[in-house]
């Protein structure tokens, strides 16, 4: 007996799309660039949408299903980063919580240059 939103690939996505942000988080640190975090973002977002897909469609593929699916991950994940998870300190938590793994800095910029 499957769950009802594994069956359709938009609402599979949605859910992982709360945790889009949370594994951008994980792999990134403190400073890194926000440009490095978008792609992320986008990266994940596309492979929410396609474990999704391939879950919702049952093993098979369908590009209008990934197409909405990566949309609604990807949208709820910044609804979510913007709307709860950044304001409430969730996302720095993490972030300091793996500040000895991921790709970025752990000082800001001008700590950098000032060398």
């Amino acid at each position: 007996m499957d769950p009802a939103f594994l069956k359709d690939p938009v609402e599979f996505a949605r859910l992982l799309g709360l945790i889009v942000p949370l594994a951008v988080a994980l792999v990134t640190k403190k400073f890194a660039p926000s440009a490095l975090k978008s792609v992320l973002n986008v990266a994940l977002a596309a492979v929410a949408a396609t474990v999704a897909t391939v879950v919702g469609v049952d093993g098979g593929w369908d590009w209008n299903a990934f197409f909405d699916a990566w949309l609604n991950a990807f949208v709820v994940g910044i609804v979510a980063y913007y709307g709860a998870l950044k304001p409430m300190g969730i996302a720095d938590s993490v972030i300091d919580a793996t500040s000895r793994f991921g790709v970025g800095s752990d000082e800001p910029p001008s700590a950098r240059h000032a060398a």
